[in-house]
């Protein structure tokens, strides 16, 4: 993701905070949906959303040993550079902190909050696609088979174990749930900026966000249809 003035803002790590289901929301479901646009390949699929599986146990990968692996973590880190330069996204970024600002939210917390809680609100509108849903679920079935399992080296013994947790968590739970709702999207965006101080929402800040994503989630989620046909194309030219 972004820079963001105070600290790198990621949304993908709220999934192992404590007491928040997170794997009904994120970001790795667009990695999906973008690869899906590329092919219908479990492996690059799980490719693509493997860097946002590392981040959210907080690991790193390796090495990965095949091909498609390789080829969906390299659409991953272009899709993103593509995602976060596309001017509707930094239109709605700049409109949407301004909002939460004007409501008393400060200026660090605002901006993160504004990109976080779009990048929630258009996942949870590409999950829509019943397609992408059944691409999301090979891929995670993909990435039990042995050679799979394999091809993909963590940089910890930890990590391996942990991974398959990850995978079984997300597989039993499913895609994620485009009717989630505001407050459920708010609880998220509070999730995700929650051990970076000065990012973090206060009570305040918060109910700000719940009101923000309440008045705005449906013109945010419109945005999906558009940002996806920027992002595959840069990621196919």
């Amino acid at each position: 993701m972004a820079g963001l003035p105070d600290e790198r803002v990621r949304a993908d790590p709220i999934i192992l905070a404590p007491g928040f289901p997170a794997e009904a929301l994120l970001n790795y479901f667009g990695h999906a949906r973008v690869a899906a646009a590329h092919a219908q390949d479990p492996l690059l699929a799980l490719g693509a959303m493997l860097p946002d599986f590392a981040s959210m146990l907080r690991e790193r990968i390796a090495d990965l040993g095949h091909a498609r692996l390789r080829e969906g973590a390299a659409l991953h880190h272009a899709s993103d550079a593509a995602f976060h330069a596309a001017p509707e996204f930094v239109a709605q970024v700049a409109l949407s902190s301004a909002w939460l600002r004007a409501h008393g939210v400060a200026r660090g917390p605002a901006l993160a909050a504004a990109h976080v809680g779009i990048e929630l609100c258009i996942d949870v509108e590409l999950a829509r696609e019943r397609g992408v849903a059944q691409l999301y679920t090979a891929a995670l079935a993909a990435a039990a088979e042995p050679e799979v399992e394999r091809a993909i080296a963590w940089r910890t013994d930890a990590a391996g174990p942990r991974w398959r947790e990850l995978r079984v968590r997300l597989r039993d739970r499913g895609a994620p749930d485009p009717n989630t709702r505001p407050a459920l999207l708010a609880r998220g965006v509070a999730r995700a900026l929650e051990e970076r101080p000065r990012l973090a929402l206060d009570a305040h800040a918060r109910t700000q966000v719940e009101a923000w994503l309440a008045q705005t989630a449906s013109v945010l989620r419109d945005l999906a249809a558009p940002l996806l046909a920027r992002v595959v194309c840069a990621t196919r030219c």
